[in-house]
C-alpha cells in the first residue's frame, strides 16, 4: 500500500480539524443542549419552611410551609408537560394540589424557554377543592405566570439540569431513571 502523499496528508490533516472544530462548535450550541435534554423526564423537590406572602395571600391565612414535588417532561417534538403536587401548609390546616401544565419549549441563547397552552389544577382534599373555589384564577395565574419564562440553562450532568431563575433562585432536576 502506497503512503500518502505530502499534500493529501495535509488535506487530510485539515479536513479533520475542520470536522473537529465543527463537533465542538455544535456540542456547545442550542440544538445541542435541545438534543440532550428532548426526550426526557426530569424530576424536582422544591421546599419552603418560612413565611410566603403570595402564598398567604392566595390562602388569606399564613403560609409556613410550601412542598412541590414534581416533573417536568421535555418531548422530542417540543411539546413540555408539567406535573406538581402541591403542599401549602400553616399551623393546623394544609392543601393539597396536582398542577398540570402543557405547552411547548425551546432552546434560545442557552435559556430554556416555555409556553403554556393548557392547565388544570385538582383539588386532592377539601381544603384545597375551598382555596381553588375561592381563588382559583389567582392561583391560575400565579403558576402560568411562572411556567412561561424563559430560564438560564446549565446540564451539570447528563442526568443533572439546572435552572436559574431570574431572582437568582436555583431549580435543580434530576433525569427520571429510565426517561429516554
Amino acid at each position: 500500500m502506497k503512503s500518502l502523499t505530502h499534500g493529501a496528508t495535509l488535506t487530510l490533516l485539515l479536513l479533520l480539524n475542520l470536522l473537529a472544530g465543527a463537533l465542538a462548535l455544535w456540542s456547545h450550541s442550542d440544538a445541542a443542549l435541545a438534543y440532550r435534554l428532548a426526550g426526557k423526564s426530569w424530576l424536582y423537590h422544591r421546599h419552603a419552611y418560612d413565611h410566603s406572602p403570595l402564598a398567604s395571600l392566595l390562602l388569606a391565612r399564613p403560609v409556613s410551609q410550601w412542598d412541590e414535588q414534581g416533573r417536568l417532561q421535555l418531548l422530542s417534538n417540543h411539546d413540555a408537560q408539567f406535573d406538581t403536587e402541591l403542599l401549602l401548609a400553616d399551623g393546623s390546616h394544609s392543601s393539597h394540589l396536582r398542577i398540570t401544565i402543557q405547552g411547548e419549549w425551546q432552546i434560545s441563547d442557552g435559556y430554556l424557554v416555555l409556553q403554556s397552552h393548557h392547565y388544570s389544577a385538582l383539588p386532592l382534599d377539601t381544603i384545597a377543592r375551598g382555596l381553588l373555589e375561592n381563588q382559583g384564577d389567582m392561583l391560575q395565574q400565579l403558576w402560568l405566570g411562572n411556567f412561561n419564562r424563559s430560564r438560564r440553562l446549565t446540564l451539570l450532568t447528563p442526568e443533572h439540569l439546572l435552572l436559574q431563575e431570574e431572582n437568582r433562585s436555583l431549580w435543580l432536576l434530576t433525569a427520571e431513571p429510565n426517561s429516554s
